[in-house]
């Protein structure tokens, strides 16, 4: 429990304190070849394709969502099995994403999701790891928080 109250303090957090180290932007720019991980995973996401989710993320992928914590295989079957396109899900990145570190990295982003029963949506913050796995540059956690 104490893991995941801190990794949760952490994703709220992360975005402010790389807001605050660097008026520079490019200084909390995202990587061209990180930033072209994290689409292809929010691509798998919106596509349904879970295929493509397994390729992108480690061995040991976790998803946490506030108190929850879904597993590679879990979640790619979450993905892939019509659960979120049952409900006609999406996820839309808005504004620029940020990245802190040089490997592995913590890229956060503002997320807005819609699905059918919803009215207006959700925000909410996604910062999700990006670390070199064997050469090949793979998503291993992602955490959701909404408030």
């Amino acid at each position: 429990m104490k893991h995941r109250i801190a990794l949760l303090a952490t994703a709220v957090a992360l975005p402010f304190s790389m807001l605050a180290c660097s008026d520079d932007e490019a200084a909390n720019a995202v990587p061209d070849d990180v930033q072209a991980v994290v689409d292809e995973y929010q691509a798998s996401w919106n596509d349904y394709d879970s295929e493509a989710f397994l390729e992108l993320v480690t061995d040991d992928y976790v998803f946490i969502n506030g108190s929850a914590e879904t597993e590679r295989e879990a979640q790619a079957d979450i993905i892939g099995n019509g659960t979120l396109s049952g409900s006609d899900w999406s996820a839309e990145v808005i504004g620029d994403p940020i990245a802190a570190g040089d490997g592995p990295y913590q890229v956060a982003m503002t997320n807005h999701l819609e699905w059918r029963s919803s009215i207006d949506g959700e925000d909410g913050i996604s910062t999700v790891t990006v670390i070199d796995d064997g050469g090949e540059l793979k998503v291993s956690e992602h955490v959701w928080v909404t408030g």
